[in-house]
Formats: structure tokens, sequence, C-alpha cells
């Protein structure tokens, strides 16, 4: 099932996103690390499909 995840680089995976109070509205927090990140790193997928990635965490490929 596809849902809202962000796509945090730090942990390699996509991680449920939070946003605290005092962020600005463009930024959303891993809720695994409390890395930042902009919420153009958000997507709607299935976080248990196989999502390759290179050795840094990035995506290979777009998930869209």
């Amino acid at each position: 099932m596809k849902d809202l995840y962000l796509n945090c680089t730090k942990c390699g995976e996509f991680t449920v996103a939070l946003q605290m109070k005092d962020d600005p509205k463009t930024v959303v927090r891993c809720k695994d690390c409390g890395k930042k990140h902009s919420d153009n790193s958000l997507y709607f997928v299935d976080p248990d499909d196989d999502h390759e990635r290179d050795e840094a965490g990035n995506l290979l490929e777009d998930p869209l």
C-alpha cells in the first residue's frame, strides 16, 4: 500500500516524516534519525518495495 514517506538519505530508506513546530512548512524531519529534509523528499511509495540505492543512500531511480 502506497503512502507518503520521506526519502531519508542518512537512513538509506523511506521513513515516516515529522514536522516540528518550529520548522518552516517546507522542512520535514526523519522520525528515525531526526535529519532535516526539504518537503521535496516526500514520495508516495510502498516502503516495503525494494528501492535501489548507492553507497551514500541516494536513490538510483526516481520512485514515481
